[in-house]
């Protein structure tokens, strides 16, 4: 993966999102809602910040990547599958996020906002680059499974 060469990157949003205002509620407006934004690849990175974010406020944004499918048309569940744990983006700042490929594009990310935040600018961009080293914990499992192998075998002819 080449991170580096931004042709390799595609603004997938670019966006700002305000609360509304409503005395009836406790703090004096309604909170940013979630939105789902339509993506096709795994890797991703986003960047959030706030014009009104204290200097303390860390977490721009929660994302979680939704599969759309259902196991039964007689399900109860909606079709939006969660497929992955939610992962924290940070204010001020990209976040690099790679979810698992389970081969269906494209898929949903989920994007809600700290209760508190009443303004807040997202990008969101996805990796067009080639993409096949394969994670960490994949190659590492892997060479775990060979030394298992390797081990039986020797035990074997001992």
């Amino acid at each position: 993966m080449d991170f580096a060469n931004n042709l390799n990157w595609d603004l997938v949003l670019r966006q700002t999102y305000f609360s509304q205002l409503n005395p009836a509620y406790p703090k004096g407006f309604i909170p940013i809602p979630s939105k789902l934004i339509q993506v096709d690849r795994y890797t991703i990175a986003i960047g959030t910040s706030s014009a009104q974010a204290k200097p303390t406020w860390r977490v721009g944004a929660f994302v979680v990547p939704r599969l759309s499918f259902s196991v039964s048309s007689t399900s109860v569940y909606p079709r939006l599958v969660r497929s992955d744990k939610s992962q924290n983006v940070y204010l001020n700042q990209l976040t690099l996020l790679q979810f698992k490929d389970f081969g269906l594009t494209p898929y949903a990310l989920e994007i809600s906002f700290p209760p508190w935040m009443r303004e807040l600018s997202i990008e969101i961009w996805k990796y067009q680059g080639d993409d096949d080293a394969r994670p960490l914990q994949e190659v590492v499992a892997d060479i775990k499974t060979d030394l298992d192998r390797i081990e039986l075998n020797l035990d074997n002819h001992i």
